[in-house]
Parts: structure tokens; sequence; C-alpha cells
């Protein structure tokens, strides 16, 4: 009498073949279809076919070059910003300091009325006074050391008041 995993072994290694065989046959009629079909594939068909892939290889190149050329294009713009954001800081710059040089002069210019006012605590006077010279509110808050809220609100009382 055989043991039992013997005879186990032995029906799984005679399915495991069995198994193989028919997958072989379902393979080999799988090559068959496909050589027939293949077979009824005219010559006009592959060469569209053909035609096309050469066509979309074309294209494929092409917009391949654009998107190289938008690169270099988004490199040149980048830099130009860059060149201007460093360009604008300069001029900002520039009208700090030219600022600066109007509210110094500004200051050279008062008179000595109004230089004696800030000394004594009018600061309101003095603020309404550049007010009614044109000044900006940021010029004045500048040149009175005030916040330009302040001057802000002092001119706005002012004009309601007024």
């Amino acid at each position: 009498m055989q043991p039992v995993m013997d005879i186990f072994e032995y029906d799984i290694q005679f399915i495991a073949l069995l198994l193989q065989v028919v997958l072989d046959v379902i393979l080999l009629l799988v090559i068959f279809f496909l050589y027939k079909k293949l077979g009824s594939i005219d010559i006009a068909t592959v060469e569209l076919v053909r035609r096309g892939l050469v066509d979309a290889e074309k294209r494929s190149l092409e917009i391949e070059a654009q998107l190289r050329d938008k690169e270099k294009r988004l490199r040149e713009l980048e830099n130009a910003m860059a060149f201007r954001a460093s360009n604008d800081q300069l001029v900002s710059a520039r009208e700090r300091d030219n600022t600066l040089r109007h509210v110094r002069s500004d200051m050279a210019d008062f008179d000595v009325a109004l230089s004696q006012k800030m000394l004594d605590g009018e600061i309101h006077e003095t603020v309404l006074a550049l007010w009614e010279k044109g000044r900006t509110i940021h010029e004045i808050a500048r040149a009175t050391g005030l916040p330009d809220g302040e001057v802000e609100v002092i001119v706005s009382i002012a004009k309601t008041a007024g």
C-alpha cells in the first residue's frame, strides 16, 4: 500500500502537467488566430499606419522644439522680471532720497514761527500749515515725526471743522 502523501503528490503533478498541456494548446490557437488575422491586413492599411506614425513623430518633434522655445522665453522673461525688480528697487531708493531731500528742504524753509510752534508742542498747527502748503500726508509725517495715520486724523478733523 502506497502512502497517501505519495498518491497526492502524483495527482498534483499530473494535474500540473495536464494544465500545462491545455495552456500550450490555447497559446497555439491564439498564435494561429493572430497569424490569420495579420494575413488579412492589406498593405494599404499597413502603409496608412506607418504614415500616421511618421506624422506623429514629426509633430512630437515640433512640439518638443516649441516647448524648448517656450522654456527659453520663460527664462528670458524671468531674467527681465528680476532685472526690472532690481531696477524698481533702485528707482524706489532714488525716489525715497528725493523725498527726503524735499522734506529736508521744506524743513529748512520753515519760518521761525512754525519752528517755534513745533518746539512749543503746537504740532497740530504745524501739520495744518504744511497741509496748506500742499504737502502730502507722508511728507508731513516725515517732517513732524508723527505716524501717517495721526497726520491723516489731524487733517481730516481740520477739514470737517473748517
